[in-house]
């Protein structure tokens, strides 16, 4: 027990970076992520229009099933939705009268 007081710790630094490069950096990653994602959107949107053309209709658990296992990256469940509302908006897919839930490709 005595032999574990006797090591001691450098003391921890005690310096910060500064707030004004840290906040460059952080509008850096963010204008980074904003970038990123505009130029995913359409490539989501493709995909999408992609599968909805080879299926005609679709439930959304098995679109999203599919986008996922076709797209090379990682989409949060509300990119998707967005992505799925402006195609049904733009009149490229439409909802089923009876089901919400299923999707049909509009030709």
């Amino acid at each position: 027990f005595f032999f574990f007081l006797m090591i001691r710790r450098p003391p921890r630094s005690t310096r910060k970076e500064s707030s004004a490069a840290s906040d460059v950096y952080k509008r850096q990653v963010h204008g980074t992520e904003e970038r990123v994602m505009e130029e995913r959107k359409y490539e989501i949107d493709a995909c999408i229009m992609k599968i909805m053309k080879a299926r005609k209709k679709s439930v959304h658990s098995d679109l999203l099933e599919a986008l996922r296992s076709q797209l090379k990256f990682l989409l949060q469940p509300n990119v998707i939705k967005r992505r799925i509302e402006g195609l049904i908006e733009r009149d490229y897919l439409k909802r089923d009268d009876k089901n919400p839930n299923i999707y049909i490709y509009v030709s």
